[in-house]
């Protein structure tokens, strides 16, 4: 097959996700926007962020991470739909989305994502909580163990967040069970170490958590709603950051994501690793995106004595990473296609299985999608907001982003855009949007 039939018939193929149909099979990934009002409302430089993705015919859009109450907020200008008075901008949001992908012909669907920090943000004493006292060793974070009512709190902020993403007008929500979030801790038993009603159980058979969660999240929402669910397909830690102790493999993942599918999820997108994985999850340039982040990013605001080890270390991480964690393309297949297998032997091929990690070539997007229904593109959507449309034309053009990791060392602190002016330069030169 030439590149621009693999372009039409495949990454274009329609899609069905619970009662809904996604126009096509490449999607856009949450990414950090950082780009809303300080209080975590809606601001005018958000809505225009999204805008190209709306014009460019995106078959499924998924905000950046939208935290359920105040305290799961994990960064400045993040977007929150924590409460009742944030819904008209959310409204104002979907209703440009839909208008700028009217103005182009397209249907687009549009998912909010929601989220607890949990213990992944840089806290005081007390004020970050967890399934257990379990140090973060990247931001040096020592959370509070959760009480049982506190766990059932925090399902409910999830419901209500849910509640008010269907009030906003959107077509679903996107349940961030990734990356060592709050939920996700309770899932990996390098986070949990629990025993009672919300301990963790790697097998999957059992997981009171996600049963009270998708239960009460559909209860808020009803059948007809979209509810995803971000999923690590392992732990991936460092071994240098924790060289010992439990963790998620490929098969306890998977057994995991089989459990979220039983309860009800219409979809489950694949990532991997937490923030002690380090660049396992955003495989790339390490140089760029270590020099970045210590002299510009979240580093920064780290406390003084890991500031410092981090000015001194950093080119060491560099190195390791250049070594492990390199540019791969479909860096998270063999996860996804776990996943899919397992829920096909299960009988449950109704829930859709979304690949995310590196995508932005169409032949290699085409390959992943003969074996999971859809891809997810993070960062080179973010260089190209209008990528789904090259990747899909008549020339079927792979995409421009070298995963220098510039975006992602900026994140929480900048907004949400390509910083590589090498590659904004070319596409400029070659007269793309």
């Amino acid at each position: 097959m030439t590149g621009k039939v693999v372009a039409i018939e495949t990454l274009a193929k329609p899609l069905r996700i619970g009662r809904l149909g996604a126009r096509g099979r490449v999607f856009k990934s949450a990414t950090s926007e950082t780009l809303a009002e300080h209080d975590g409302r809606v601001s005018p430089a958000l809505i225009d962020f999204y805008r190209p993705y709306a014009a460019a015919g995106t078959p499924l859009i998924v905000t950046g991470a939208m935290f359920v109450c105040a305290a799961g907020k994990a960064a400045e200008r993040q977007l929150g739909i924590d409460d009742d008075g944030k819904l008209p901008g959310l409204a104002a949001l979907v209703r440009a989305v839909r208008e700028e992908a009217a103005r182009h012909n397209h249907s687009v669907l549009l998912v909010a994502q929601l989220n607890h920090a949990g213990r992944q943000k840089i806290a005081p004493a007390n004020a970050a909580v967890s399934a257990s006292s379990v140090c973060e060793r990247t931001l040096w974070t020592r959370p509070r163990a959760m009480a049982d009512v506190e766990v059932d709190n925090f399902i409910e902020d999830f419901a209500q967040a849910a509640r008010r993403a269907r009030a906003a007008g959107f077509d679903g929500v996107e349940l961030h069970a990734g990356h060592v979030y709050l939920i996700n801790q309770f899932l990996s038993p390098m986070t949990n170490r629990r025993s009672g009603l919300y301990r963790c159980d790697p097998s999957g058979k059992t997981s009171a958590l996600v049963d009270a969660l998708m239960a009460r999240v559909r209860q808020a929402v009803g059948d007809d709603f979209l509810v995803l669910v971000k999923l690590n397909g392992a732990d991936r830690f460092f071994r240098m950051l924790r060289p010992w102790g439990p963790r998620l493999g490929v098969e306890e993942s998977a057994a995991i994501a089989e459990r979220f599918a039983r309860a009800g999820a219409d979809a489950l997108t694949i990532t991997v690793g937490h923030y002690e994985s380090l660049l396992a999850a955003y495989r790339g340039d390490s140089w760029a995106f270590f020099r970045r982040y210590v002299k510009e990013g979240v580093g920064q605001d780290l406390p003084m004595p890991m500031r410092q080890v981090l000015r001194l270390s950093w080119p060491a991480l560099a190195l390791v990473g250049s070594l492990l964690w390199s540019r791969k393309e479909g860096f998270n297949l063999e996860y996804a296609e776990k996943v899919k297998g397992r829920l096909r032997q299960a009988g449950l091929n109704e829930t859709a299985v979304i690949c995310v990690g590196g995508f932005y070539r169409v032949r290699e997007i085409a390959r992943a999608l003969e074996t999971c229904d859809a891809v997810s593109i993070g960062r080179a959507m973010l260089a190209e907001p209008k990528l789904y449309t090259k990747l899909t034309g008549a020339a079927a053009d792979d995409g421009a982003c070298v995963h220098c990791n510039q975006c992602f060392a900026l994140a929480g602190r900048h907004p949400a855009r390509c910083y590589n002016d090498a590659v904004q330069a070319g596409l400029a030169r070659t007269g793309q949007p």
